[in-house]
């Protein structure tokens, strides 16, 4: 069986660091081009499945992906991002100027720590994990799988497969549209490519 883990496409509106969780912000002019890049490449490794966020910008993701040619995405809320609460939307340094403490502390438990009216990232783990496991026991081994996300959904499942800390969870890169393939055999869940991007034209 293989799965291929998506990251939507750029989102951006300007060029402020900003706390994003569920706003549904769109993709851009680049998001959309950076998905595009992808289609050649599953239409020759042509998915039995394609399941997707339910947030804007990875239905656009999956929709530039497939264009009119393949299965239509499952949208699925469990793999949506993570909940900031109150800290939706606002720039890094607003919070740590006017909430010091509060930011200390998701540095010194990352995994942990909720935001006001948020969740953690292991709340998030937990149900991806549920997600994630209910998508492999209804597919068949030689199946393959792709899954439209967002950043925190992609790191909390592979601290997950890797037995990484989720506090280390920012170790691993994953750049807009950037793809991670992975293998399920006898010796469980193997890590084939990591946010693989391809360059325009790609």
């Amino acid at each position: 069986m293989d799965v291929y883990l998506l990251r939507h496409g750029d989102c951006r509106t300007d060029g402020v660091r900003r706390y994003v969780g569920q706003i549904d912000y769109p993709l851009n002019a680049i998001g959309r081009e950076q998905a595009r890049r992808w289609q050649g490449f599953f239409l020759r490794h042509r998915p039995d499945r394609v399941v997707c966020s339910d947030l804007l910008r990875t239905v656009q993701t999956a929709e530039e992906v497939l264009g009119l040619s393949m299965v239509v995405p499952v949208l699925e809320p469990a793999f949506r991002e993570i909940s900031l609460g109150d800290w939706e939307g606002v720039p890094h340094k607003d919070i740590k100027r006017d909430f010091p403490d509060a930011y200390a502390a998701r540095g010194a438990d990352l995994a942990a720590f909720c935001p006001p009216g948020g969740e953690s990232f292991a709340e998030v783990q937990s149900r991806v994990v549920a997600a994630f496991d209910a998508l492999r026991s209804g597919a068949s081994p030689t199946d393959i799988l792709l899954i439209v996300t967002h950043a925190g959904v992609i790191r909390s499942l592979l601290c997950h497969i890797l037995g990484i800390p989720l506090g280390q969870m920012f170790s691993l890169g994953l750049d807009y549209a950037g793809l991670t393939h992975l293998e399920f055999s006898r010796h469980g869940w193997v890590v084939r490519v990591m946010n693989i991007c391809l360059p325009h034209g790609g």
